[in-house]
This record gives C-alpha cells, structure tokens and sequence, in this order.
C-alpha cells in the first residue's frame, strides 16, 4: 500500500500518520498499515506540493500561490498568499512558516493565515528548520541561512 501512494512526505502526529503521495494527495491514518483515508482539501482538484505543521496547525502549498490550513487534516481553509507564483515547499520552526516561491523568494507568517514576502538571494528548491536556523537550498548548489 505504501508504495502504491508514491509517497513524497510523510509526518506523525499525535497518534496519526499522514502521508503525501502522488498528484499531491493528502493521506491519513491512525496506523502506518491501516486503511488510509483520502484527505483532499477543498477546492477539490488542487494537489499539496508540501504540508508543514506547527502551531496547532497543518499548512499546504500549491500552485498559483494557494496555501490551505487546517486545525486537523480533516476541514481545510484557503488563504489569501497574496501571490499568483508557485509555492512548492513550506516549513515551521521558531514560531513561522515560510513557504518557498519558485519565482524566487518567499512567504513568512506565523500564523499560516497573514503572509508577508521575504526576499531571498537564490530561488529556493528547499527549505529546511533544525538547531534554530532556517535553511535553503537554491538551483545550482547554493545554500543559505
């Protein structure tokens, strides 16, 4: 079954599993060999490029600039980006998510629901939070934080 959902991330969180696979849907279940249930966000069709968690809640990006958030995976809100580019990765840490524009630069917000751009110096190909610091890592090999 894993394999089968092509999975591309995947996170736990309090005693649920939540996997996503190919054409960006968003998966869960309460045990890893479970059933899985689809968990598509409104509007239907639109595809989670990458699904961030923090401060209580899951925020989603996509194309065109959707970002989606939701208290529990289950009822998805949409949120004014304030941008028509791509948002291909989202990460948290230090109470902010910061979304990834593949236009180049970035989203900030700490709420998942008021974004804010950030100019970076490279367009972002990843994003990544760990010891305090935000990394990201930019088309030909450049990596910044």
């Amino acid at each position: 079954m894993i394999q089968e959902l092509g999975i591309k991330f995947a996170m736990a969180l309090l005693l649920t599993f939540f996997v996503l696979g190919q054409n960006g849907l968003l998966r869960a279940s309460s045990h890893p060999l479970s059933q899985w249930r689809l968990r598509s966000p409104l509007p239907a069709g639109n595809e989670f490029l990458d699904v961030a968690y923090g401060g209580g809640q899951f925020v989603a990006v996509s194309y065109d600039g959707l970002i989606l958030t939701s208290p529990d995976g289950n009822a998805w809100q949409i949120q004014n980006s304030g941008t028509q580019a791509h948002l291909f990765d989202v990460t948290y840490g230090n109470g902010c998510f910061v979304a990834a524009k593949i236009s180049g630069g970035s989203l900030v917000s700490t709420d998942g629901v008021n974004w804010s751009p950030f100019n970076t110096p490279v367009k972002i190909e990843g994003l990544g939070f760990g010891a305090g610091l935000f990394l990201g890592g930019g088309y030909d090999g450049a990596t910044f934080g």
